[in-house]
C-alpha cells in the first residue's frame, strides 16, 4: 500500500492509501487460491509526544489511525474501520 498524507510533524493529519491486497479465499485447508484485490483507505493519523519523566528516559513519540478501508472493486468485497497503535517516530 502506498500512503500519502499532507504532513509529518501535525499531530492530527488525514492520509489516503492506494494499493493491492493478496488474500486466499478457499476455505478448504490443502488448497491455495490466492487473489490480488485493489485496496483502498482513508483515515487520520494522530501523533503523541509523551513528555520526559522519570519513568521514560528519552521522550518518547506514539500514534494512533483510524481509518476506513474498501476492498475490492465493483463489487467490494469487504469493507471496515480499522484502528492501529504504533510507537516510535511513525
Amino acid at each position: 500500500m502506498i500512503m500519502h498524507m499532507s504532513s509529518a510533524s501535525r499531530w492530527l493529519d488525514p492520509y489516503v492509501g492506494l494499493g493491492y491486497e493478496i488474500n486466499d479465499y478457499d476455505e478448504q485447508p490443502d488448497e491455495r487460491h490466492f487473489k490480488t484485490d485493489f485496496a483502498v483507505e482513508f483515515g487520520f493519523k494522530i501523533r503523541f509526544n509523551l513528555k520526559t519523566s522519570f519513568i521514560f528516559k528519552h521522550p518518547r513519540f506514539i500514534g494512533i489511525r483510524l481509518g476506513y478501508r474498501l476492498t475490492g472493486f465493483a463489487p467490494i468485497k469487504e469493507s471496515g474501520l480499522l484502528l492501529e497503535v504504533g510507537a516510535g517516530a511513525w
